[in-house]
């Protein structure tokens, strides 16, 4: 998907590439160590909600986040409150912020996060680990396109939040092994930052689902527009059919 190529977003885009080339010159951890260190830091063991709160705040005044962030985490709960989750499978860990707020919305379950990145992954896990939740998620390392095939279960929800060329082909990859079900909700991130025409097209014409679009900005910002979108489940995929 390309990105949408606004003032604001490339404003944004020339700010976050001084932060990288600086923190590659000062040999600074990668940015999930220095979210970890940072919760361990300023926040008690086993309390969820305070670790999302202090990433949060990392993200608003140290370095920014590829979080699904607040504002739009709230639609995310609220599709994990609607879709009675149960077992929930997300592409992209990055630093375990969303896979932290969706288990703590679960009364049981499990969340499977995939992350290819074995650097985000590990730091991931120990995230989850302070946050409390490790009996809660598993964090799968390498690519959604080898991983998802090995999976074996149905999931009531579906958070994808990774390579953003990526989305349709490991969706179609999801909906082929029947690894979602009536009622099983599909939340994509930002699709109002990056030309997601092709997932779109998909959710909305294949006639397997039922779409809502969710205009929002994106993570912590005021200026950046995005959009989060959320297909139910209506038809589910019969054998033989590749979507």
């Amino acid at each position: 998907m390309a990105v949408r190529k606004t003032p604001a977003m490339l404003g944004f885009a020339a700010r976050q590439a001084g932060h990288f080339i600086v923190d590659r010159l000062r040999s600074r951890p990668s940015r999930p160590r220095q979210v970890l260190q940072y919760l361990r830091d300023s926040t008690s063991p086993g309390d969820p909600a305070a670790t999302l709160a202090a990433m949060d705040e990392f993200a608003r005044k140290r370095r920014f986040l590829m979080n699904v962030g607040d504002e739009k985490g709230k639609i995310l709960s609220d599709a994990v409150r609607a879709s009675g989750a149960g077992n929930v499978l997300e592409l992209g860990t990055y630093c375990a912020y969303s896979a932290i707020l969706m288990a703590h919305q679960l009364r049981e379950g499990h969340v499977d996060t995939l992350e290819f990145n074995p650097e985000n992954a590990a730091a991931a896990e120990q995230i989850i680990e302070h946050a409390g939740l490790s009996a809660r998620i598993t964090v799968h390392t390498g690519a959604a396109a080898d991983i998802i095939p090995t999976l074996g279960r149905q999931f009531e929800l579906v958070f994808i939040d990774h390579w953003k060329d990526r989305y349709l082909p490991d969706l179609l990859l999801i909906e082929r092994h029947r690894l979602i079900k009536r009622g099983s909700r599909v939340v994509a991130d930002n699709i109002g930052m990056f030309d997601a025409t092709p997932y779109l097209d998909h959710v909305r014409d294949c006639g397997h689902y039922t779409n809502t679009n969710y205009p929002a900005h994106m993570e912590y910002s005021d200026t950046v527009y995005d959009a989060v979108e959320v297909s139910v489940l209506r038809q589910p995929f019969g054998d033989g059919e590749d979507g």
